[in-house]
């Protein structure tokens, strides 16, 4: 099954570990081969970026072959757990690594039947599971999601790492290298559960974090409502398919806000307006740049200045996970220079220009409202903040109080604590 590494790529991130520092040695994997040591660490330096992508077979990169062998006898296995197969001493996977280096058709026959062995892994058949209309999201999140309590509501699941059950939300795309700062949220959870155990849920903390940064930007204020209570798994599928798309039409951005419940223009030309600060990754930027809706040029709607300062930042075939400023004028300040920047083409992404460029859109007023008063903005974001806010927040006996914002409470914990406690500063 490895030999499938006879093709593919691998991430900076799980390579530089045996490069620099293997095993807590501050000294490379001794399995590499030197030149192929240099090379790798050429592409995957200690300290650059380790989302880079390194091909796991130097030699026939894109082949299905049987040097991904050759290679490690050689010394050339990019990640640790391939290289181990010829480098453990003794261990019994050796004779079959030289036996499909030196014979492809053995390597191709046993291939085929480990790829016919794990395609036999308990799969469901006849009235299991379900046909889904939308391979990346299971059918009842599409047909009744309204009838749930899990992907649309302020429960922290966003705070989740990946665990047996779920995949995180942080690796989805609207998230991946976008959203940040969890380990503050961290360190402010360990600071309450010292003065109140069991008692603030990571939900009520990060809507006041939010609400703090938005103040310490130079932003407004408000009174936020507590009392949430924090959910019990992540939704990786529903962060990919909920979330309005940079993609979207106004049309479309809409139909995503009023599916959740925020059915007010206001709503979402307010939230929208949270673009007045962050960024953006260059792989949401770039289509409108280049190849907008296929035309092989430019979105017209984009200030043709503003445009050349894009691509320069974003070239066509650069790195996709480098960010872009939301608002290129005050990008760290909470104000109302991105209604501006809309009214003069530049949004940064496309469904914050549509609001702006959709001709004869009820979003227009709106944007020139916001643009001319600032103090208006600041009241209808509020406004559009706490209705957020209350979207199907877990309450009561909900879901938990964790004592980990990473990690769901351990059954035993669980059956120790009250549970009845609701979070309430």
């Amino acid at each position: 099954m490895l030999g499938g590494h006879t093709f593919g790529r691998a991430q900076c991130q799980f390579v530089t570990p045996r490069l620099y520092n293997f095993n807590g040695t501050n000294s490379p994997d001794p399995s590499i081969n030197p030149t192929y040591l240099a090379q790798l660490r050429g592409l995957c330096p200690q300290n650059g970026n380790g989302t880079v992508l390194v091909n796991f077979e130097p030699v026939t990169p894109d082949g299905f072959d049987n040097k991904y062998y050759t290679n490690l006898r050689n010394g050339r296995g990019l990640i640790q757990s391939d290289q181990e197969l010829f480098s453990t001493p003794q261990a019994d996977t050796i004779p079959l690594v030289e036996q499909y280096s030196s014979n492809q058709t053995a390597f191709f026959d046993a291939f085929a039947k480990a790829m016919i062995r794990m395609g036999d892994l308990k799969p469901l058949t006849g009235n299991q599971g379900e046909i889904r209309l939308n391979c990346s999201v299971v059918n009842s999140r599409i047909m009744s999601v309204e009838n749930e309590d899990d992907g649309v509501g302020c429960d922290a699941s966003i705070l989740l790492d990946t665990s047996e059950s779920f995949r995180t939300e942080k690796d989805a795309l609207p998230n991946a290298n976008s959203a940040r700062g969890f380990n503050v949220i961290d360190r402010m959870k360990t600071q309450i559960e010292r003065a109140c155990p069991r008692t603030v849920s990571c939900a009520d903390i990060l809507t006041i974090a939010s609400q703090v940064s938005v103040v310490l930007s130079g932003g407004p204020s408000w009174s936020v409502p507590l009392g949430r209570r924090d959910g019990l798994q992540a939704f990786f599928d529903g962060a990919n398919t909920l979330l309005p798309s940079p993609f979207f039409t106004l049309d479309e951005l809409k139909a995503s806000f009023a599916f959740v419940g925020l059915n007010r223009t206001s709503d979402l030309v307010a939230l929208s307006g949270a673009h007045t600060f962050g960024r953006a990754q260059c792989q949401l930027v770039t289509p409108r740049l280049y190849n907008f809706n296929n035309t092989n040029g430019p979105d017209p709607s984009i200030d043709t200045t503003y445009l050349a300062q894009l691509r320069a930042l974003c070239p066509e075939n650069g790195v996709g996970t480098v960010v872009a400023n939301f608002d290129p004028v005050t990008p760290n300040t909470f104000d109302n220079q991105y209604y501006t920047n809309l009214r003069n083409g530049r949004g940064l992404i496309q469904s914050d220009q549509e609001l702006f460029s959709t001709p004869q859109a009820d979003t227009i007023p709106l944007v020139e409202q916001y643009s001319s008063n600032r103090s208006v903005f600041f009241k209808a974001f509020v406004e559009a903040m706490i209705r957020m806010g209350d979207l199907q927040p877990l309450t009561g006996n909900q879901g938990q109080i964790r004592l980990n914002c990473r990690v769901v409470n351990s059954r035993r914990s669980v059956e120790n604590d009250d549970d009845g406690v609701v979070s309430s500063i």
